[in-house]
């Protein structure tokens, strides 16, 4: 019996549910609807997810100390970041 997943969301983790379960070899269809304001992904992850994942510091390209949130009125708010990678 051949495999079949949807994943509904092409965001970040959709994405890589994706990718993983194509690489597996299982027939997979990504679902994500068009969006006008469709932001991208910063690419950051928290030191809990580096250490819990075991994610080698040869695939972090960089450490940062602040992430600036814009909301879809343009406010922006600065949010410091301890020991933070992308």
């Amino acid at each position: 019996m051949a495999l079949r997943v949807a994943v509904v969301g092409g965001g970040p983790a959709g994405a890589s549910a994706a990718e993983g379960l194509a690489k597996a070899g299982i027939e997979t269809y990504l679902f994500e609807r068009k969006l006008d304001n469709a932001k991208p992904c910063g690419g950051a992850i928290p030191p809990r997810l580096v250490r819990d994942y075991y994610i080698p510091d040869e695939l972090l390209c960089a450490h940062i100390t602040s992430a600036r949130m814009i909301s879809p009125t343009d406010r922006a708010v600065d949010m410091p970041i301890e020991n933070g990678y992308v």
